[in-house]
C-alpha cells in the first residue's frame, strides 16, 4: 500500500496565515486558481483583500517568504506582458470597490482600485459627469487594471490616457508599506508624481489600491461620421487634418473590415459647436478617394473593441508610430496578414498613431516572421511593436515587448528601489523587469 504524500507544511502554514488575514471569502478555490492562470501558469493562491490593511499584510507575508505576486483586478488584461518568471500569488483587488469620495461640484472622484469602470460610469452619468476613458470591456476593467496597463480607447484622441486624468493615488509596496501621491484636488501638483510613474507599470512597482481623478462634464450632444477609402493613406491624411484643425474631435478611429477601410470621426460638445464642426468636417473630407458612409458608424465602432479581445487562439499586436508614418504600414500589414491568417483585422487611433492588428488561425512560423519584420520596420521608423495577446505556448518563446528603451537602466533602478526582492510581477515587463 502506497503511503499518502507528506503535506507541504510551508504551504499549509502560509495558507493559514492568509486565512487569518483575509477570512474564507478572501481566498480563491481551485476553480478560481485555474481562472487566474497567467499565460498558462496557475498560482498557488488567489488572494482578494477587502481593505487596504489586508492588502498590506498579505504583501508583507509574501515578501517575507519571497513569494512572487502578480496584481490583478478582474483579470481581463492578465494576458498582457511576458510570462512571469515565477508565480505564487495572484492578488486581486476586486473586493476593494468602494467610492471613497465624489465631489461633484469640484469634478473629482476618489475610488478604490477594484471598482468597475462600467459601474462607475453609470453612477457618474446620473450627475452629468464621466471618467474620460473608454477601453474595451469596461465591465471587466477595474480602476487598478486601467492604471496598471494604461488601457485606452477611442477618446484618448481628446483626453489622452489615464496618466492625464489621475491626480493622486494610494498604493502598497511589495513589503506592505502604504504610500500616497498627489491629492484629491486638481491643483495639487506638489511632490513627486508617483501616481504618474505607476501608470503603465504593469504591477511591477506597487499594488494600486485607491485613485483620485479629475472628471469631465458629459457633452450635451454627440455625433459620429464614417468615411471609407480603399487604402489607409487618404483616411490617415484626413484624420491628421482634422486633428490639426479647430474641430477638436473626440475620436478618430480607423477600422479595416471586409476589404475596405473606414474612418469614424466622433464629435462631442455643445449643440452649436457640433453644428459648426459639421461644416468644417465636410470641407476637410471633400476628397475624391474618400466617401461618406451613412449607416456605417455603429458597426464600425463595434469593430474597434474586437482586436484586443482575449481570444486564446488570437494574436494581437500593437503598433505605435508618428501618425504620418502609420498609413503605409497599415496597408502593408493588412496585405501580409490576410495572406497568412484565416482572419485579419486592424483598427487604429489614427490621430495619435496607435494601431492594433488581430490575427486568427495563423501558423506560428508565419506569425513569428510577421512579428519580426513588422517590429524591425517600426523600430527603425522611431516606433514600437508589442504583442498584447497570444497563445501562452507561443508567447513564451518570443519577447512581447521588443527592443528595450534607452531608459532601461533607469527603469531597473526604479524597480530595485521599489521592489528589491523582485516580488511583484517578476519578469513581466520590458527588459525582463
Amino acid at each position: 500500500m502506497t503511503a499518502a504524500p507528506e503535506p507541504d507544511r510551508g504551504y499549509l502554514e502560509l495558507s493559514r496565515g492568509f486565512l487569518e488575514v483575509l477570512g474564507a471569502d478572501g481566498i480563491g478555490d481551485e476553480y478560481d486558481l485555474a481562472a487566474s492562470a497567467v499565460d498558462g501558469i496557475e498560482p498557488r493562491w488567489l488572494l482578494m483583500p477587502a481593505t487596504v490593511e489586508e492588502c498590506s499584510r498579505v504583501l508583507a507575508i509574501a515578501t517575507e517568504h519571497r513569494l512572487a505576486v502578480v496584481p490583478a483586478g478582474f483579470g481581463a488584461r492578465l494576458g498582457q506582458g511576458a510570462p512571469p518568471e515565477r508565480l505564487d500569488v495572484v492578488l486581486s483587488v476586486r473586493r476593494l470597490d468602494r467610492v471613497v469620495e465624489h465631489a461633484a461640484a469640484d469634478l473629482t472622484l476618489t475610488v478604490e482600485a477594484g471598482a468597475s469602470l462600467a459601474v462607475l460610469g453609470e453612477r457618474l452619468r446620473l450627475e452629468g459627469q464621466w471618467l474620460p476613458f473608454d477601453p474595451p470591456f469596461a465591465s471587466a476593467t477595474s480602476i487598478g487594471g486601467l492604471i496598471a496597463t494604461q488601457a485606452a480607447g477611442p477618446v484618448r484622441q481628446a483626453f489622452g490616457t489615464v496618466r492625464e486624468s489621475v491626480i493622486g493615488l494610494r498604493a502598497v509596496l511589495a513589503d506592505g508599506t502604504v504610500v500616497k501621491s498627489g491629492g484629491r484636488v486638481v491643483k495639487n501638483v506638489a511632490g513627486y508624481d508617483l501616481h504618474r510613474l505607476l501608470c503603465g507599470s504593469f504591477g511591477t512597482l506597487a499594488v494600486v489600491v485607491e485613485a483620485s481623478f479629475k472628471l469631465r462634464p458629459l457633452p450635451e450632444k454627440r455625433a459620429e461620421f464614417a468615411f471609407a477609402a480603399p487604402a489607409a493613406a487618404p483616411l490617415v491624411d484626413v484624420a491628421q487634418a482634422i486633428a490639426a484643425s479647430s474641430i477638436v474631435p473626440s475620436f478618430l478611429e480607423l477600422v479595416a473590415r471586409d476589404g475596405d477601410l473606414v474612418l469614424v470621426v466622433g464629435l462631442a460638445g455643445l449643440r452649436e459647436e457640433i453644428d459648426e464642426a459639421r461644416g468644417r468636417l465636410a470641407a476637410i473630407t471633400a476628397l475624391p478617394e474618400v466617401a461618406l458612409r451613412t449607416g456605417e458608424v455603429e458597426r464600425s465602432l463595434e469593430e474597434t473593441a474586437r482586436p484586443i479581445d482575449r481570444g486564446r487562439s488570437a494574436i494581437v499586436m500593437r503598433l505605435g508610430l508618428p501618425p504620418a508614418r502609420l498609413a503605409p504600414r497599415i496597408d502593408r500589414l493588412l496585405e501580409r496578414a490576410r495572406r497568412i491568417a484565416a482572419r485579419a483585422r486592424i483598427h487604429a487611433h489614427a490621430g495619435v498613431g496607435v494601431a492594433r492588428l488581430r490575427l486568427e488561425d495563423v501558423a506560428e512560423p508565419d506569425a513569428s516572421q510577421l512579428l519580426q519584420e513588422a517590429r524591425t520596420d517600426a523600430e527603425g521608423a522611431g516606433g514600437y511593436l508589442v504583442v498584447e495577446s497570444a497563445p501562452a505556448e507561443w508567447k513564451s518563446r518570443i519577447d512581447p515587448w521588443g527592443s528595450p528603451p534607452p531608459t532601461l537602466d533607469l527603469m531597473k533602478r526604479v524597480k530595485s528601489a521599489f521592489d528589491p526582492a523582485r516580488v511583484l510581477s517578476p519578469g513581466r515587463y520590458v527588459g525582463g523587469i
